[in-house]
C-alpha cells in the first residue's frame, strides 16, 4: 500500500519526457535549465527592484563569504566565552585558590578574572585544534558526543535526586487559552528551527567527507532534530529542578555548574562539577570546530 502511494506521488512530481516549444524534455534538459526562449524573457527593471539576485559570480561570491565570516566571528566569541566558563569550572574544582580568586576587573567588563583566564585557555586549545585536518577529527567528535551525552544524563539524575522531582516549571499553574497555547507552540517550533538554520548552512562543509552519499542522511534527518529536542527536554527538567533548589532559573549549564560550586564546595561537588565541566568543554570545542572558518580559509588561500 505504501509502495503504491510512493509510486503515485513520484509519477506526479517527476519530469515527463515531452516536448515544450519544440524542445525535448528529459533528465538532462528541461525548461528550468535550458536557455530561456526570447518570448519568455519578459522581466524588466521593475522586476529586479524588489529582490536580490542569487547568483553573484565567482568573485562576487566573496561578498557573501565575507558576510558569513562576520557571523563566524560573532558566534566564535559566544562559544569561546562558554568554553571559558567550562574551563573555569574545571580549574575551580581542582584548585581552591582559583575558585577563591579575587576579581580584578571592573563590573562593566561583564566578566570576572577567572572567567577571562578560562576563556584565554579555551582559545589556545581551540587554535591548536585548527591544526588538525578535518578528516582526522571523527574520533574526537564521537568522544565529545558521548561525553556531553553522559554529562547531560548525569546532571539530570542529580537534579531529580536532589530536588526529589522535576519542580514547578514542568507542571505550571498558569492557565493559557487555546490561542495562547497555539502561539507558544508555534514560537517554540520557530525557536527550534533557528537552530537548524545555523547548522544547515554548514552541512556541505562536512558531508563532503562521507564515504557514501547516504552516510550523512541519518545524522541530518534523525540525529540533528532528535539530539536537539532531547537535549532541550533534559534542560527543561534540570532547570525546573534547580529552580526549586536554588530559587532562581539558571538555563546555561556552565553557569549552573559555577553556581553549584559557589553554594557547595565540598569534595563531592568538586568532583562532579569537574567531570561535568569537562563534558561541556569538549562539547564547546566540537561545536566550535564544526563551524570553524571554512569560509575564511577560502578567502585567505593564495591563488
Amino acid at each position: 500500500m505504501a509502495g503504491n502511494a510512493f509510486v503515485t506521488l513520484f509519477n506526479l512530481i517527476r519530469i515527463k519526457e515531452e516536448d515544450h516549444n519544440g524542445r525535448r524534455t528529459n533528465r538532462w534538459a528541461n525548461a528550468d535549465i535550458l536557455p530561456v526562449l526570447p518570448e519568455n524573457r519578459n522581466y524588466t527593471i521593475k522586476t529586479y527592484m524588489g529582490f536580490c539576485r542569487a547568483a553573484f559570480g565567482m568573485y562576487g561570491s566573496y561578498f557573501v563569504v565575507v558576510l558569513k565570516c562576520f557571523g563566524n566571528i560573532i558566534y566564535s566569541g559566544i562559544q569561546c566565552y562558554w568554553g571559558g566558563i567550562a574551563i573555569r569550572v574545571m580549574l575551580s574544582a581542582i584548585f581552591p585558590s582559583y575558585h577563591r580568586m579575587r576579581n580584578t576587573l571592573p563590573e562593566g567588563a561583564n566578566i570576572t578574572t577567572n572567567d577571562l583566564i578560562g576563556t584565554m585557555i579555551y582559545w589556545v586549545v581551540f587554535v591548536g585544534m585548527l591544526c588538525v585536518p578535518p578528516h582526522k577529527l571523527q574520533g574526537f567528535f564521537l568522544t565529545s558526543f558521548i561525553g556531553v551525552s553522559l554529562t547531560i544524563i548525569g546532571m539530570f539524575i542529580w537534579a531529580m535526586a536532589a530536588n526529589h522531582g522535576a519542580g514547578d516549571l514542568v507542571a505550571p499553574t498558569l492557565k493559557l487559552s487555546s490561542g495562547d497555547t497555539a502561539f507558544q507552540f508555534i514560537q517554540a517550533v520557530c525557536t527550534m528551527a533557528t537552530t537548524y538554520c545555523g547548522v544547515s548552512i554548514r552541512h556541505a562543509d562536512w558531508t563532503r567527507y562521507t564515504k557514501t552519499p547516504s552516510a550523512a542522511r541519518w545524522g541530518i534527518w534523525v540525529g540533528c532534530p532528535l539530539s536537539v529536542s532531547v537535549a532541550a527536554m533534559f534542560g527543561i527538567f534540570i532547570t525546573s529542578a534547580t529552580r526549586s533548589i536554588y530559587g532562581q532559573i539558571i538555563w546555561q549549564p556552565m553557569t549552573l555548574l559555577a553556581h553549584i560550586q559557589k553554594v557547595d564546595y565540598s569534595a563531592t561537588t568538586r568532583a562532579g562539577t569537574f567531570f561535568a565541566g569537562l563534558g561541556w568543554f569538549m562539547s564547546q570545542l566540537a561545536v566550535r570546530r564544526t563551524l570553524a572558518h571554512h569560509d575564511m580559509w577560502r578567502i585567505l588561500t593564495q591563488n
